[in-house]
């Protein structure tokens, strides 16, 4: 697979864009076409093309019979360059695609985990306002938070104690 740097110095030397689709007028000689495009460069005519394309019947000289030839970059100064990124472009889309959805699912998973965060902090404010409630209950039904002495609270709270283990099921009263 292609590394980011690999596809960015193909960015780099690729004929900088935007690039827009430029199609041939059917009307046109497409040799004619072809030779205009190519008298504007020099030296070798730059393509990509798919060996054993089933379109194709005849090959030519320079490619494989049944080859096709997916897009001509011309013989400019760019031009080795454009066909290089036309080329690696399906692999280096691909490579990039699947990045991208590893790390959508990478950030599924972090806010599935900030969710479950969030749901543990309510729970744990929750739990403190509701031991705070008891606490306060606990403390109105012994009648020992409207005593400012502590040790008067201790004492009223330990005769509290004992009512209820008198009034207790067996089981709670820590005797078989």
């Amino acid at each position: 697979m292609p590394t980011n740097d690999e596809i960015r110095a193909r960015l780099e030397a690729a004929t900088p864009g935007p690039l827009r689709l430029a199609i041939m007028d059917p009307e046109k000689s497409y040799t004619e076409v072809f030779e205009g495009f190519l008298s504007k460069g020099s030296g070798n005519v730059w393509g990509v093309l798919v060996p054993d394309h089933p379109n194709t019947i005849d090959g030519w000289s320079d490619r494989p019979a049944h080859g096709v030839v997916t897009c001509w970059t011309g013989n400019g100064p760019t031009s080795e360059a454009n066909a290089l990124l036309y080329l690696n472009a399906p692999e280096d889309l691909t490579r990039l695609l699947a990045e991208n959805e590893q790390q959508a699912q990478r950030i599924a998973e972090l806010e599935t985990l900030v969710d479950e965060q969030t749901r543990a902090k309510n729970l744990a404010r929750n739990v403190i306002s509701l031991r705070t409630k008891l606490r306060h209950e606990i403390e109105d039904a012994l009648g020992v938070g409207c005593i400012d002495d502590p040790e008067e609270q201790f004492r009223a709270a330990l005769e509290r104690i004992e009512i209820l283990k008198e009034h207790a099921e067996p089981s709670l009263r820590g005797t078989p």
